[in-house]
């Protein structure tokens, strides 16, 4: 495989909570009047990543993944693992809690995820995790007297935290929030509650997953050092954040990305350099013999 910089095209998502970020904030030209979600890093049927420079060109990440998989991602898979979106809601999403790795099944998806938060207005925020000790019965009297926000953990969140969601945890990301998702590949959401928007809700499926026991602190605690702050280590996805140029040699035993942040610079993966651009996601296959970032100013995060 040959290794480079690899930029994928955005993939737009209408849902009804959406807004204007993406053209106000990050200079988008959308196929409709508000998008709620890019997703720039996707193997998915419903959402596929089309490569949009270089040799591959044109191809899907599914078939990187079909041809490449060792040399892309660090070992083989039958489909890359991580799924990278930008989320604008304009309106709160809906309350709802995704499978966590205990239920996967040929017809669950585990879904882990984590939220960077690049903008947030002053109503903004999430909710993560209860506020108090529940139980199935109490959750389902809570759900049927619309109760139910009022037992969730609330958290006013600003540009720069991170905020780590489990599979099992119940959750919701708050109106004038908008932020960079990093997830596991799953699209496997079951809604409990939706802001009495009429979309179908999935409380026995939710009751099925929802684990009682979780109530960490809702941010996560960054490791701030000089040049690098270590944001999130977990077995699905680590993240740091960099505020300097940066060379990394390989081998390497998995791919990266790279997303930047704010101000400019670029990236040279073996003997092919690219710009970096804000808000945008770019893939490093694990086969690289090393990879360097030249950054003039701002900052970017690493994600492997």
């Amino acid at each position: 495989m040959q290794s480079y910089p690899i930029y994928f095209t955005p993939l737009y998502k209408d849902y009804v909570w959406g807004g204007r970020k993406l053209v106000d904030l990050c200079g988008r030209s959308i196929p409709y009047t508000k998008a709620a979600e890019s997703w720039e890093i996707a193997d998915r049927k419903e959402g596929m990543s089309i490569v949009e420079n270089g040799v591959y060109q044109g191809l899907s990440l599914h078939d990187l993944v079909r041809l490449y998989g060792k040399e892309l991602m660090g070992e083989r898979e039958e489909k890359f693992p991580l799924l990278i979106k930008l989320i604008d809601a304009k309106q709160s999403l809906s309350v709802q809690v995704h499978p966590g790795d205990a239920q996967k099944s040929p017809l669950i998806e585990p879904k882990t995820e984590l939220w960077y938060v690049l903008e947030a207005a002053a109503s903004g925020g999430v909710f993560a995790g209860f506020s108090q000790q529940m139980t199935p019965t109490t959750f389902v009297k809570a759900v049927e007297e619309k109760e139910l926000l009022s037992y969730l953990q609330r958290k006013e969140v600003k540009k720069g935290d991170a905020v780590f969601i489990p599979g099992g945890m119940i959750h919701a990301i708050l109106q004038g929030t908008f932020l960079l998702e990093i997830q596991e590949n799953s699209d496997t959401t079951y809604r409990i509650y939706d802001w009495q928007r009429g979309r179908k809700l999935h409380i026995p499926e939710a009751l099925s997953v929802l684990d009682w026991e979780i109530n960490p602190p809702i941010l996560c605690a960054q490791k701030k050092g000089k040049n690098c702050t270590k944001v999130h280590q977990s077995p699905h996805f680590s993240i740091e954040k960099w505020t300097t140029s940066q060379l990394w040699k390989g081998p390497f035993s998995r791919f990266s990305i790279i997303f930047l942040l704010e101000g400019k610079g670029s990236i040279q993966v073996d003997d092919v350099v690219e710009d970096l651009t804000p808000f945008r996601a770019c893939l490093i296959p694990a086969s690289a013999s090393f990879f360097s970032i030249e950054l003039q100013k701002g900052s970017y995060l690493r994600i492997w």
